[in-house]
């Protein structure tokens, strides 16, 4: 039972290690990675809030696991900063095939993270994990932009750059984009 461990260890830090390579050559435009304390197994990561999303100017903290059986099973991967997303929960927990049913060996830690970034710019609400936005996002998509936004500037931009973070708009189906002329509040109406 230890052989078959250590030899899963060892073949996982080989994966690993060619994994963290790849990403310090080439690493994706909106994201990072690394592992903590010189422990390969255990990595914090952010993404950068796609842009042209409510999310956008948003910096998002990760926390990753690697198992010792990787990558026959995936890593776990949990938000450290709070997100206001139908597919994330407030914990941190993800829901996407991709960390679970979905996983492949032949996924690497950069395509988890860059399906990470494409369920930002694109939730999906009909299969909730954070129920709340879910139903918001399908009922009022108007009133979840504005509470998604609210929360990214509350607990992912630094509070310098809070009061420049540009809201969004919904725009039929497609992903929600920036408005032009938007006001944060009705001022206007007094």
């Amino acid at each position: 039972s230890t052989l078959k461990f250590n030899k899963y260890m060892s073949s996982s830090s080989q994966r690993i290690k060619k994994e963290l390579n790849l990403l310090l050559q080439d690493p994706p435009g909106n994201c990072s990675a690394g592992p903590v304390d010189d422990d390969l197994f255990h990595w914090e990561g952010t993404i950068l809030g796609p842009e042209k999303t409510v999310y956008e100017g948003g910096i998002f903290q990760l926390n990753i696991l690697f198992p010792a059986n990787y990558p026959f099973k995936p890593p776990k991967i949990k938000f450290n900063t709070t997100i206001y997303h139908p597919n994330i929960n407030e914990r941190g927990s993800i829901c996407v095939d991709i960390l679970s049913e979905g996983w492949s060996p032949m996924y690497s830690y950069v395509k988890v993270i860059l399906s990470l970034s494409a369920l930002m710019s694109k939730p999906n609400p009909t299969d909730p994990l954070n129920v709340e936005a879910g139903n918001l996002c399908i009922d009022n998509h108007n009133a979840f932009i504005k509470e998604a936004i609210r929360r990214t500037k509350n607990n992912a931009i630094p509070d310098p750059y809070r009061n420049y973070m540009e809201p969004v708009e919904k725009t039929g189906d497609d992903v929600p984009t920036k408005k032009s002329s938007y006001k944060d509040d009705d001022s206007s109406d007094m």
